[in-house]
C-alpha cells in the first residue's frame, strides 16, 4: 500500500536544561578593508565555510575578473585564479562543491553575456558550462531540487524579462521553467527546500517593488506572498535556519539602505533586526555558521557613486550539529506517493525544543519545512532524533498515511542512561 509520510512528536519527558541554538546578537560588528578598496555588483558565495568575492566593478581595476577568498575563521583574504572574462551583475550560485558564474554583463564592451564558468576549488581552475540560453545581466540564481534556476534579468535590449531558465549541472543541459508573473531585475533571491523566493527588485517601468513572489519548483508554479515591509532593490537575500534576511538595497525614499527585514518561512510574516553600520547597494553577502558578512558595494548613484571598502558581520542564529550519532530502527516501510530526487535509504533528523515540539527537519543532511515532509519520494528512510538531554525515556509516534488517509502508526521508544 502506497503511504505518504506524516511524522509527530508525542512525548518528550524528563528535560534538563539544554540549548540547540544561540539567538542573535544585537549589533553589527565591522571588520575591516576589502581587497581592491571596494566593488559593487559582484557576488559573494560562501563554499565549504570560505567566501569568495567574484568579479564586479572595483575602485582600482574597474569591471574585473577577480576572486578573493574570504577565511572567517582567521579573517584571511586570498586570492586565487581569476575567472576567464570580466563581468558584473551576473548570477553565481555554488553546488557540490563548486561554483557556478552564469551571465552577466561588460561594462567595457557594454554587452551581455551567456557564459557559464565553474570553479573548482580543490584543483583552483576554472572550466566552461553549457551557455545560457538567452543573453542577459542583472538576473539571480538559486538551487532547488539540484538544478540551478536563473531568473529574471534584464536583455540585450535593456528591457526586463521574466525567464526562468534551468540548468541541471550533471548533465550540462538546459531547460525552460514557468515564467515570473512580473519581469524583474535587481531583486533579492533565496532558496528553501521546494521554494524559491523573490524579494523586491525593479519593474519594467523602473518602480522599486515591495513584493515577494515564490516558485515552487516541485509543481513549477508562481505565487506571491506577504509584502515586504520596505520596498528595495540591489539589496541581499540570505537564508539562515527557516529565515530569510533582506539587507540593504535602495528606494527612492530613503535613498540606500542599511535596514534589514526578516521573513519566517513557516509562518509568512515579517520582523526587522537592527540595521548594518554602513548602507550600501550592490554588495556582496553571505552566511557561515549562522553569521551574515557582508562586503564592499555602493551609495548613491551614477557620477556621484562612491565605493564602500568595508566588510561587517552580524550573529543571527548558531546551530549546533545533531547529537545523536545512531539511526533508530523503523520497521514501517514508507512509500510516499510522488517521485523525486530522494533514493532508497535516505535519512530524515528530527530535532525538538524542550517542549517536545518538532522544530527543525533534515532530509539528507539538508534542511526542510516541516510540511515538506509530507512529499517525499517512494523509498524507505532512516530515521533519527535529536532531543534534549534527559535521564528518561522520550516516545516518538510515527504515521504514515495512504491517499485515503487510512494510517499506519508505531511507536518508537528511545530510552537514554
Amino acid at each position: 500500500m502506497k503511504m505518504k509520510l506524516w511524522l509527530l512528536m508525542l512525548l518528550v519527558f524528563f528535560f534538563t536544561v539544554f540549548s540547540f541554538y544561540v539567538l542573535a546578537s544585537e549589533k553589527w560588528i565591522q571588520i575591516g578593508t576589502i581587497p581592491l578598496n571596494g566593488r559593487v555588483n559582484f557576488k559573494a558565495i560562501e563554499l565549504n565555510g570560505k567566501i569568495y568575492l567574484l568579479g564586479g566593478v572595483s575602485s582600482e581595476k574597474g569591471t574585473t575578473n577577480l576572486v578573493d577568498v574570504y577565511n572567517p575563521k582567521n579573517n584571511a583574504w586570498m586570492p586565487v585564479n581569476p575567472m576567464k572574462e570580466k563581468k558584473t551583475n551576473f548570477a553565481a550560485s555554488a553546488y557540490q562543491g563548486k561554483i557556478y558564474v552564469i551571465g552577466g554583463y561588460r561594462e567595457d564592451g557594454r554587452f551581455f553575456m551567456n557564459t557559464v564558468e565553474i570553479y573548482n576549488p580543490e584543483n583552483n581552475t576554472w572550466s566552461k558550462g553549457k551557455p545560457l540560453p538567452s543573453r542577459r545581466g542583472w538576473m539571480e540564481s538559486a538551487v532547488s531540487n539540484d538544478k540551478i534556476y536563473v531568473i529574471g534579468g534584464r536583455t540585450v535590449d535593456f528591457h526586463n524579462t521574466n525567464a526562468v531558465e534551468i540548468y541541471d549541472p550533471v548533465q550540462n543541459e538546459w531547460s525552460l521553467g514557468p515564467t515570473m508573473k512580473e519581469s524583474l531585475y535587481n531583486f533579492g533571491i533565496a532558496s528553501f527546500g521546494d521554494k524559491i523566493f523573490i524579494f523586491g527588485g525593479v519593474d519594467e517601468s523602473g518602480k522599486i517593488l515591495d513584493t515577494l513572489y515564490i516558485l515552487n519548483t516541485r509543481i513549477n508554479s508562481w505565487s506571491k506572498g506577504t509584502h515586504l515591509p520596505t520596498p528595495r532593490e540591489n539589496c541581499q537575500a540570505l537564508l539562515v535556519g527557516e529565515k530569510v534576511y533582506i539587507i540593504g538595497g535602495y528606494n527612492d525614499d530613503v535613498g540606500h539602505l542599511a535596514s534589514v527585514d526578516v521573513y519566517d518561512i513557516e509562518s509568512e510574516t515579517w520582523d526587522s533586526l537592527s540595521p548594518m553600520n554602513t548602507p550600501r547597494w550592490g554588495f556582496g553577502a553571505a552566511t557561515v555558521d549562522g553569521t551574515i558578512f557582508v562586503f564592499g558595494g555602493g551609495q548613491d548613484f551614477g557620477e556621484r557613486s562612491t565605493f564602500v571598502k568595508t566588510y561587517e558581520k552580524l550573529l543571527v542564529e548558531e546551530l549546533k550539529p545533531p547529537q545523536i550519532d545512531d539511526f533508530l530502527p523503523l520497521s514501517i516501510e514508507i512509500v510516499a506517493p510522488l517521485s523525486g530526487t530522494v533514493v532508497s535509504s535516505s535519512k530524515i533528523i528530527l530535532v525538538a525544543d524542550l517542549k517536545g515540539n518538532l522544530e527543525r527537519v533534515y532530509l539528507n543532511g539538508k534542511r526542510v519545512l516541516k510540511q515538506d515532509i509530507r512529499w517525499l519520494a517512494d523509498g524507505v528512510y532512516q530515521l533519527r532524533v535529536e532531543l534534549p538531554l534527559n535521564r528518561g525515556k522520550n516516545i516518538i509516534s510515527i504515521e504514515a498515511y495512504d491517499p485515503e488517509e487510512n494510517s499506519v502508526r508505531q511507536d518508537i521508544e528511545i530510552l537514554r542512561k
